[in-house]
């Protein structure tokens, strides 16, 4: 089996990437077709359709905190530790995977260009992960975000909301994360909405 192994490897692997895999192979100790590494397991957030948003065009500008700009699903702890749960991601940085999902959502026919914009919004995203909220009981999917209208004087307005898991399973847990996205998504709808008529925005 070793010569076979040996031959293979002669036959696909340039002369000069030879030796550190020939060494591998050989060792015995470790294989090159296996990883003691957990599966990644990759999660999509989806758009949703706001009524009354075709008329007019949003140009978004989302951030996130500190701590929030990554592929990870965060859970903060009972100690205020912002943990992740194990070998799940998002598909992208939460930024970018949060500024695609609600510009579809508001801009069913794509983004606009700067020029033809009506509105501008930013969004800061200051919570967006699980909360413990004891050991006896499942975590509690939290979103806070502020917003504000930047195209013209507008004072900067909160958007809170929460859900609880149907179980700790990491796919109901996504489930909640994509109900409170959804709750923001429409209160930005609402905000469009409000300025489509010219309205100055109140919180």
């Amino acid at each position: 089996m070793m010569t076979i192994v040996r031959q293979l490897i002669l036959s696909l692997a340039p002369p000069l990437a030879l030796a550190p895999l020939l060494a591998l192979a050989l060792s015995g100790c470790v294989s090159i077709l296996e990883s003691g590494e957990p599966a990644e397991r990759i999660y999509w957030l989806e758009p949703i359709s706001i009524e009354g948003t075709r008329e007019v065009s949003v140009a978004l500008r989302i951030s996130v905190v500190p701590g929030l700009d990554s592929d990870r699903v965060g859970i903060l702890e009972d100690d205020q530790r912002l943990n992740h749960y194990a070998g799940a991601r998002w598909s992208g940085n939460l930024s970018r995977v949060l500024q695609s999902v609600i510009e579809r959502s508001l801009n069913p026919a794509g983004s606009p260009a700067v020029s033809e914009t009506d509105v501008t919004l930013d969004v800061l995203i200051e919570r967006f992960f699980a909360v413990e909220v004891g050991a006896d009981r499942l975590p509690r999917i939290e979103l806070q975000a502020r917003i504000q209208r930047i195209d013209t004087l507008s004072p900067i307005c909160s958007v809170n909301a929460s859900a609880e898991p149907a179980t700790e399973r990491l796919r109901d847990i996504v489930k909640a994360h994509q109900q409170v996205l959804d709750e923001l998504t429409r209160a930005l709808g609402e905000f469009v909405s409000i300025a489509r008529h010219d309205e100055s925005i109140s919180c």
